[in-house]
């Protein structure tokens, strides 16, 4: 089964929660209130955020935590890596910029090698395709780029659909 963690799910809730706040700034404990997460987890979660580069911050008084960019930059890809790093939807997928040392034994003998990796490029792009404006107020559109995909799989739309 394919799920999101957690921690990813907060994040989305709290990168949401900031969105729809359309402030600069709020504080953990009032983003903790708003998602029902604990301050503790939530602080991790938080800095993790800051550390992609996907928030900002601000100490004291008048501190917080707000957006680093508008909600329409943030892509559901771009979170779920901040979170959970790369997205690999089976180990014979190649994952950018990433040495893969504990690749799958029996990739040179898989016959659906090239469906796995093509299926998982285009649930990359799809999600890549879905920022935080279409998760904050559910305008999701379900246009699914699948130039990846070649005629061999012509029926992969219905099954993404």
């Amino acid at each position: 089964m394919l799920s999101l963690t957690r921690k990813t799910d907060y994040a989305l809730l709290v990168l949401a929660a900031m969105a729809r706040s359309g402030s600069d700034k709020t504080s953990a404990r009032d983003l903790a209130e708003q998602s029902g997460v604990s301050v503790r987890l939530l602080a991790n979660i938080l800095n993790r955020l800051k550390q992609e580069g996907l928030i900002k911050s601000a100490r004291g008084t008048k501190g917080g935590y707000g957006l680093a960019m508008d909600p329409d930059q943030i892509t559901l890809t771009r979170l779920i890596e901040a979170i959970e790093g790369p997205m690999r939807l089976a180990r014979c997928c190649p994952v950018e910029g990433e040495v893969q040392p504990d690749g799958c034994r029996l990739e040179d003998s898989c016959i659906t090698k090239e469906a796995v990796r093509k299926l998982h490029e285009t649930l990359r792009n799809f999600l890549g395709q879905v920022t935080l404006r279409d998760l904050t107020w559910n305008t999701i559109s379900l246009k699914v780029d699948l130039s990846v995909a070649d005629d061999r799989y012509e029926r992969l739309p219905a099954m993404v659909h």
